[in-house]
Parts: C-alpha cells; sequence; structure tokens
C-alpha cells in the first residue's frame, strides 16, 4: 500500500515509516510532504491508498481550501472553453459553407482563387473538428455522420427546426407541422436555428430567407458545409420568387425552395416526406 504522510516533523514521518517497516502483507511504501501544497501536487499524480496528515488542524483546512480553489478554477476553465467553442462554430460554418458555395458558382475565378477558397473551407471544417474535440458533447444523441447529400427520408432525427424572425410565421408553421410523431423547435434568427441544428440534429429544417445574424441563404451553406448534419432537408420558404432567388438558393443547396404564402398541406407533405413519415 502507498502511503502519504503530511508532516513538517521529519521525526513524526520516521516513527510512523518504523512501525509500517514490518509489515510484510501488506508491504507499505511511506512518501512524504512537508506541507499542504507539496500535498496536493503528490496526491494529483494518484496511487495513494491513504493520506496521513501528523499536523494541526490548520495546515489540514489549508489543504482542503487549496483544494476546493482548484476544483473552482478548472470548472472556471471549463465554462470559458464552453463558451469559446459556442462562439467560434457558427462563424467558422459559416466561413466553411460560403466558401464552399463561392467555389460551386461559375464566378470565374482563378485556380489560385479556387486553391485559396478551398483551402479556406478546408482549415475552417479542421477548426469546426478541433472545437467539437475540445467540448463535451452537447447532447447524448449520437451525431450524425452521412457525408453525402440525402435521397429522401433525410438523415437527422425526428426533428424539425422552424426559423422565421416573425412570430406569427412561426406559430403559422408550427402549427401547419404540429404532429406526435416528432419534435418541431422554434428559433427567431439564424443564430440560434444553427444552436438548435448543432445540437438536436434534426432531420429537417424549414428557413426564412431574410433573418437577423445570419439569413437563410448564409445558413444554408453552412449546414451544407458541415458533414455533421449536411444529411439534413433544408426548406428554403420565402416570399422571395425571382428566378434568381430560387437559382441562389439551389447554388445554397437548398433541398426545397417554397414561396410565401405557402400551402399547408404542400409544406406538410415535404418534411413527412423528409421524416420517412407514410400515409
Amino acid at each position: 500500500m502507498r502511503i502519504l504522510v503530511v508532516a513538517n516533523d521529519d521525526r513524526a514521518v520516521e516513527a510512523i515509516r518504523s512501525v509500517l517497516a514490518p509489515s510484510i502483507n501488506p508491504p507499505f511504501e511511506v512518501d512524504h510532504a512537508a506541507n499542504g501544497s507539496e500535498a496536493q501536487r503528490l496526491a494529483a499524480s494518484g496511487g495513494y491508498d491513504a493520506i496521513i496528515y501528523t499536523d494541526t488542524d490548520s495546515e489540514r483546512h489549508k489543504l482542503t481550501e487549496e483544494l476546493a480553489a482548484a476544483r473552482e478554477q478548472a470548472a472556471q476553465a471549463n465554462a470559458t472553453l464552453s463558451k469559446l467553442t459556442h462562439d467560434l462554430a457558427t462563424p467558422l460554418g459559416v466561413v466553411m459553407g460560403m466558401s464552399q458555395m463561392l467555389i460551386s458558382e461559375d464566378l470565374g475565378l482563378s485556380a489560385d482563387d479556387r486553391a485559396c477558397l478551398e483551402d479556406i473551407a478546408r482549415e475552417a471544417l479542421r477548426a469546426c473538428a478541433i472545437l467539437d474535440g475540445l467540448k463535451a458533447p452537447l447532447s447524448s444523441t449520437p451525431r450524425v455522420t452521412a457525408v453525402d447529400r440525402p435521397i429522401t427520408p433525410a438523415t437527422g432525427n425526428k426533428v424539425v427546426v422552424i426559423a422565421d424572425d416573425d412570430a406569427a410565421m412561426r406559430s403559422l408553421i408550427s402549427a401547419t407541422l404540429a404532429s406526435d410523431q416528432y419534435r418541431v423547435l422554434q428559433a427567431a434568427d439564424g443564430e440560434e436555428a444553427w444552436r438548435l441544428i448543432r445540437e438536436h440534429h434534426p432531420a429537417v429544417a424549414v428557413l426564412d430567407w431574410q433573418m437577423p445574424v445570419y439569413n437563410g441563404l448564409e445558413l444554408t451553406a453552412v449546414i451544407k458545409g458541415d458533414p455533421q448534419v449536411r444529411g439534413m432537408t433544408v426548406i428554403m420558404l420565402t416570399g422571395r420568387s425571382a428566378a434568381e432567388d430560387r437559382q441562389a438558393g439551389a447554388r445554397a443547396q437548398a433541398d426545397v425552395y417554397l414561396i410565401k404564402p405557402f400551402a399547408p398541406a404542400e409544406l406538410l407533405a415535404v418534411v413527412e416526406r423528409a421524416l420517412g413519415i407514410a400515409h
């Protein structure tokens, strides 16, 4: 057995060693810490079966306080790391998604410009992977790992995320999709929608185009640029009906483009098909 003796008196340590030395079964190995700080350092390495305090209660109290302070510092560090990963995830996703969207567009890019955009998208993807490795999983739900765009039904959980900055429109869409076969989550802007998507890995997202923070087109590009969620079905539900708007939605890789005012039956049919719900 390994014993850690905390004492500022060498004679006390030797006395304990002399008492334990004759023991063969079990044998005792005695280490010595002269103060609380040294004891904390040694104890952190683990492997001790017991700790013996021979000093005053004040020394033991000091060690307890130091351990409590260390735990608090660790908790603060974890909270800071969690906030950092959350704050960086969305802009990194935008960089990754928009880079890939620009590459897919025919803008007459030179080979060097295209290579530069590919490098940017690749590095953003690496940064996202690093962030995911640093933080604890957002939920116990297994992450979606589909890399290719889906053939219906979509990949993901039985969850639908609605993103629209108009509260009345969110309520209308939510009422249209109300069902006991899947969950409907609502977001008032693109940033909140992206947080919900990363947390719940839905099978479907219904996105308005014009939203605060990140609009629907930007968010679609982000989703389709992220290997962990790109298999979901993205429905653009917008009042923008011009041909160039539809083309922009297609370039961002929106799976379905619906115009407001929408037909509830049509939206419901698209969502249920993506969720694999048969009638």
